[in-house]
């Protein structure tokens, strides 16, 4: 009887243990070691299952890209989080590659041996040390040595979209000021004409920048909000913090771990606030700045105000000068549109002795 119910024990092990691993969830790799590669088609997967990183081809092209984008929900294309080689992409579909290089370099290549972005790193790797690289549960790339420490990482590289744990902003030693860059286009992820970071003034307010020109500004952070974002309240869901400056010599802004925010400049320099809904399956905008004409920085020059025309998008705003002044160009005197300014109606009686 004994050697019965073992021998069908025995036949069953087989049949038990398939049962268990289909039952065990299985999870994709999240590392590369020196030498290996990941091809077009393959992608690591952090822990957690929120993030993922592998090709993937915007809009309708042959153009092939390594990036980021969340896993778990909404679709590829509308959570690309961060991008490597947004300059040079690879054109042969499938041919591309991902590789930790012999060196200690990640490079993106094209087929064969074309290099089309690199880490850089120029520290070698020692004797007694290995490197690794990594995709972490709150979507960062570290690339590490084997004892541990951390020679790169994709935080400090950002794209266009800000990502919780990032410590991006002005370092105040050096004067080095990391901003978020937006896409070329909606289908075109190589570095458009937008960035987004802080008032290198120190003034604690976010810019939106237009080349070198400024285009938006948040208002002061005042310990709670931006003030001059409407649709911040002291009570505000992402509970943003401002760095103790003073102490690390950067200031940056940083938030709690959320995947269903996202905060982004758009490539048309929009600052968006996107939301996650599980109910309608969809990213939806809670606040995006500008988006009328008067939000535009100092559009109606100095010393002027700027009002919209019944509130209708589209229509020009009305620019008035402030009381004491004119138009600093007499062509713009009745036209009530301008980006020129004012100047004060009566010089003052310095400002006529500096002018003899």
């Amino acid at each position: 009887m004994f050697c019965s119910v073992r021998n069908e024990l025995f036949l069953l092990f087989p049949v038990i243990v398939i049962l268990c691993s289909l039952s065990v969830p299985s999870r994709g790799k999240d590392t590369l070691t020196l030498g290996e590669s990941l091809r077009d088609g393959d992608t690591l997967i952090s822990k957690g299952d929120i993030f993922e990183l592998g090709f993937f081809t915007p809009g309708e092209s042959n153009r092939r890209y390594i990036g980021v984008w969340y896993r778990s929900f909404s679709t590829k294309l509308e959570t690309i989080l961060w991008v490597a080689n947004r300059e040079k992409p690879v054109t042969n579909l499938s041919g591309g590659a991902l590789t930790l290089a012999r060196d200690g370099n990640l490079i993106v290549t094209n087929t064969g041996s074309d290099v089309l972005w690199s880490t850089n790193i120029s520290t070698p790797i020692s004797n007694n040390q290995s490197r690794i690289v990594q995709l972490l549960a709150d979507g960062n790339i570290v690339l590490n040595n084997s004892d541990g420490t951390t020679v790169w990482q994709s935080f400090d590289y950002p794209t266009d979209t800000y990502i919780p744990g990032m410590r991006v902003g002005l370092d105040l030693q050096t004067g080095v000021n990391q901003v978020f860059t937006s896409w070329r286009s909606k289908t075109d992820p190589a570095q458009g004409n937008f960035t987004l970071g802080i008032d290198p003034g120190r003034s604690t307010q976010l810019f939106v920048w237009d080349g070198e020109h400024p285009r938006w500004r948040s208002g002061r952070w005042n310990g709670q909000i931006f003030i001059g974002i409407e649709k911040m309240v002291p009570t505000y869901m992402y509970n943003f913090k401002l760095s103790n400056y003073d102490l690390e010599k950067k200031m940056y802004y940083y938030t709690g771990f959320n995947v269903s925010h996202r905060y982004m400049i758009s490539w048309d320099g929009t600052d968006q606030h996107l939301i996650w809904s599980e109910t309608s399956r969809s990213w939806t905008r809670f606040f995006a700045e500008p988006t009328t004409p008067c939000e535009l920085y100092n559009r109606c020059g100095n010393y002027a105000t700027c009002t919209e025309i019944d509130g209708k998008v589209g229509l020009e705003p009305l620019c008035m000068c402030l009381k004491g002044h004119v138009p600093a160009k007499e062509t713009e005197w009745n036209n009530g549109n301008w980006t020129s300014g004012c100047v004060r109606r009566v010089l003052y009686k310095c400002e006529k002795e500096g002018m003899k």
